[in-house]
């Protein structure tokens, strides 16, 4: 098997199944694959309000390794596999021009992942408070998709 090395902080958007359809967030991610190893972690910003309104900024990191990953799959990419959405945020955030220039990567777990970050900012209020909840809820699936420009 060759390595594969994503780069560092590399700009992603991840889609979760949920009853509604889906949803989308952006996060950076950090994957190292090869024969010995695997591992991947996905950041968000965070910022937590106190009572002082009072802004603090913190990461939170959700980490897989090969304990949490029984799959992972470089998908095909097709016009109807990407959905607009995807594709909006993308190109809206410079990363991409077309959907020929996006990697689709499917995750399959075997074990809840865990979710990272300072037990302040899960107490308090927060700016990033979606970002955190679909983090947590990637953690949590059987499957999810990773698009990667």
């Amino acid at each position: 098997m060759e390595s594969v090395v994503i780069a560092s902080k590399a700009p992603v958007q991840i889609c979760v199944p949920n009853q509604d359809g889906s949803m989308s967030h952006h996060y950076t991610m950090d994957l190292s694959l090869d024969k010995d190893t695997f591992h991947c972690k996905f950041r968000t910003h965070a910022r937590s309000i106190n009572t002082a309104n009072k802004v603090k900024k913190a990461f939170v990191y959700l980490f897989l390794n090969a304990n949490h990953v029984q799959s992972l799959e470089a998908c095909d990419n097709d016009e109807e596999a990407i959905s607009s959405s995807i594709k909006n945020a993308l190109v809206n955030r410079a990363l991409c021009t077309s959907s020929d220039s996006i990697l689709r990567i499917r995750f399959i777990l075997k074990g809840h992942a865990p979710l990272i970050a300072p037990e302040s900012l899960l107490q308090k209020r927060s700016s990033s408070r979606v970002g955190i909840e679909t983090l947590l809820q990637v953690g949590q699936c059987k499957t999810f998709m990773v698009y990667v420009s």
